[in-house]
């Protein structure tokens, strides 16, 4: 298992945990967001083989719309 901190909240990964598998574990899957890890945006077509680290400060922002 891997520590890293998501939006300021301390989460714990399998190891080998990408920013897809994340994004499942917190039921965003499929959803519009945004993700930064160590303060770079990563891009949405990385996240399969953006691999996470202990340690690692992400955020998540999800967009939404409106009007």
């Amino acid at each position: 298992m891997i520590r890293v901190i998501v939006n300021d909240e301390e989460t714990l990964l399998p190891d080998g945990a990408n920013i897809s598998t994340l994004l499942k574990e917190k039921n965003l899957e499929g959803k519009t967001v945004v993700v930064v890890i160590n303060d770079e945006i990563v891009e949405h077509t990385k996240y399969d083989i953006t691999y996470l680290k202990e340690g690692d400060q992400i955020e998540i922002v999800r967009i939404v719309g409106g009007g």
